[in-house]
């Protein structure tokens, strides 16, 4: 898929809930009107380190095909012009090139959410399972209790998964020789649906079926944008090991099981 790109124009304030990284809420151009977005401000030092933009354009893509709900990406550029209006605090991230100068991961804005917690309703057992799949399928390290990165519409049971940063960092090369061995290095323990119980034999049958089918091409088209505009990704080691587990799917499913059952 193409991502669009927009342009910030109003800078509306930081958004204290975040993690190590606080996004801004940013006023965006969109064709003839604005609209208001999520940017992730990911500081010089921590792409360096690990290709987070990269990881959360690929997450986002493999959410929605596999059937899950994210809410709706873009890449966002700060030009000279919008840093000019921003204050003295914010401009000085970006003038003391803390703050990566390049563009930026943003997704849309949702005001009628809140952050699930286990004591919220609105989710069913069979998405919390397809959750608990995808964020194997990825090795999302960053949805826990403390931490669930997953918001409830108010309105309705729809729900988003945010934040997939530290998504995929792990999946190298070699760690697709340590699956064939029949290693799995994910830590699903610590994961917010790891103690829910899940009784039907068939729990992970519909992501096991999506994941047959998704193309392992989807995310070539956002690598290449990405490369585009100066951003590293991991597609290099991440398509072989999503081809592997697309042409294997009994194993990986396998796995969901045992984890779930304690074996």
């Amino acid at each position: 898929m193409k991502i669009p790109i927009y342009e910030a124009i109003e800078f509306k304030k930081v958004l204290q809930e975040g993690g190590s990284t606080k996004p801004w809420l940013v006023e965006v151009s969109v064709s003839d009107s604005t609209e208001t977005y999520v940017v992730k401000v990911f500081k010089k030092d921590t792409l360096n380190q690990y290709p987070a933009v990269a990881n959360e354009v690929f997450a986002n893509i493999l959410a929605k095909e596999l059937g899950l709900s994210v809410p709706p990406m873009a890449l966002v550029n700060f030009s000279d012009t919008f840093i000019t209006t921003l204050s003295n605090q914010e401009k000085e991230l970006i003038e003391k090139d803390i703050i990566d100068s390049r563009v930026k991961f943003a997704s849309l804005y949702l005001p009628n959410t809140q952050i699930y917690s286990l004591l919220s309703s609105g989710l069913d057992k069979y998405d919390r399972a397809e959750i608990y799949a995808f964020d194997n399928l990825i090795h999302n390290s960053d949805r826990k209790v403390i931490k669930p990165n997953l918001l409830l519409d108010i309105n309705s049971e729809k729900y988003y998964l945010i934040d997939h940063e530290l998504s995929i960092c792990g999946i190298q090369g070699s760690y697709l020789t340590k699956i064939q061995r029949g290693e799995w290095l994910y830590n699903f323990k610590n994961h917010l649906f790891f103690h829910l119980q899940y009784d039907e034999k068939d729990i992970f049958a519909h992501f096991i079926e999506s994941l047959r089918h998704i193309s392992v091409n989807c995310l070539d088209k956002a690598h290449h944008e990405l490369v585009k505009h100066g951003h590293r990704t991991p597609l290099d080691s991440f398509k072989p090991y999503l081809q592997h587990l697309k042409n294997n799917s009994h194993i990986f499913e396998k796995i969901l099981y045992r984890q779930i059952r304690n074996e």
